[in-house]
């Protein structure tokens, strides 16, 4: 090795390993020096075979505190390289963690296959180290990821499968009933939900990680919600969002905003609904995130019935159904364009409604195993017998 070589190393490896000092000597979001020259230093050090231990922890340092800021497509470059920086090396527990990250930035960017790609690659190097710890994390990631797609018999089978792989008392528990959780709050099973909502919180309170407990705090108001008991929902959501936005987790933060305000839309309250989703949806504009977006549409254009603003309603619901047909979710887009029919009933537009009713209708069977089939089969036909009537078609 040349002069020039070896000193280069060196500085690379100084340059890295004082990056990672900074890097672990912040609790929370990266000032902006720390974070340009930890990735100046990281560009280079994944280059260099024989300093890899540097690079390495310099990247697992990072990952969580990235992804916790909102970094997506800037930071996923990284990570891929060091997948591949750690292949070379045989470092597979390593290639697995960075195969996690990825995976849980390709869902936030609602990318979903992406994400079960990476994830199941994830889970199969945890595997091969018989690291059952990790391979729990991997399990309730894939998880949470087909609950989003409404695959909910496969998100149980992988929270069962994380369950065994871990002791009573161990926190990543808590993560596999958060995934039961949201399961049986999709089925309207409010008191069951509470319960694991309730089991979680304590797992995350012990552990003392504040942005699992936020996560708690706001799956329990969820689940209080859908009991209509709307002051503690309200408190256990504005305790959330306070540390979600502390800690700058603004991800988790636009969820706690859109379910706020769809809680004081529930209790008569639209008017304080409003602010606190104009407030999620630019957030989630910059993280490029379709599915909160798509969330964020659908709960405007309820808001925007409640307020009497039609037109409004119309334009969000239009919108909703867009995004849900880019995300390829049937269930929420004839649930947006049951919206949409409302706002066009409410404005005398009765071809328009029949129109999008009657297409919903036809593509209605598509989702006969969801939950909310049954009120959807009845709340469109309903709602194209109005329309009908309006155009003053006589109904049988």
């Amino acid at each position: 090795m040349s002069n020039y070589s070896t000193t280069f190393r060196t500085y690379i490896l100084r340059t890295a390993e004082f990056a990672l000092n900074r890097v672990g000597a912040t609790a929370n979001l990266l000032p902006t020096d720390v974070r340009q020259q930890a990735l100046h230093a990281l560009s280079y050090a994944l280059g260099l075979a024989d300093i890899w231990p540097a690079a390495r922890d310099l990247l697992l340092a990072l990952a969580p505190k990235l992804e916790q800021a909102g970094h997506r497509e800037d930071w996923m470059p990284y990570l891929v390289q060091g997948i591949a920086a750690g292949e070379g090396q045989g470092d597979w527990p390593t290639v697995a963690e960075f195969q996690l990250q990825l995976g849980m930035l390709y869902r936030m960017l609602s990318e979903f296959a992406q994400a079960k790609t990476w994830l199941t690659a994830s889970q199969l190097n945890f595997a091969k180290g018989w690291d059952a710890d990790n391979q729990a994390r991997v399990l309730n990631e894939l998880a949470w990821l087909e609950h989003l797609q409404h695959h909910y018999e496969d998100a149980t089978t992988y929270t069962q499968q994380a369950l065994r792989l871990l002791p009573p008392d161990h926190p990543e528990r808590g993560m596999s009933y958060r995934v039961l959780g949201m399961i049986a709050i999709e089925q309207k099973h409010w008191l069951e939900a509470e319960e694991l909502h309730r089991k979680a919180l304590n797992l995350f309170n012990r552990q003392g990680e504040r942005r699992r407990i936020a996560w708690g705090l706001q799956n329990l108001a969820y689940a209080l919600r859908g009991q209509n008991k709307f002051e503690g929902a309200f408190e256990y959501y504005q305790r959330a969002a306070k540390v979600l936005y502390e800690i700058q987790d603004l991800y988790n933060w636009v969820t706690t905003q859109i379910n706020l305000g769809l809680a004081y839309l529930y209790a008569g309250q639209p008017e304080l609904a409003t602010p606190c989703l104009l407030e999620a949806e630019a957030i989630a504009y910059q993280l490029k995130d379709t599915l909160q977006m798509a969330r964020i549409r659908t709960n405007q254009g309820l808001v925007y019935l409640a307020l009497y603003d039609y037109k409004k309603a119309e334009n969000a619901f239009l919108s909703s159904v867009e995004l849900y047909t880019k995300l390829e979710d049937e269930r929420w887009r004839l649930n947006a364009i049951d919206g949409l029919a409302i706002a066009y009933l409410a404005q005398d537009q009765f071809v328009q409604a029949c129109e999008v009713l009657e297409a919903a209708l036809q593509a209605l069977p598509h989702i006969k195993t969801m939950p909310n089939y049954g009120y959807l089969l009845k709340s469109l036909n309903e709602h194209l017998q109005q329309a009908r009537k309006g155009q003053g078609i006589s109904i049988k």
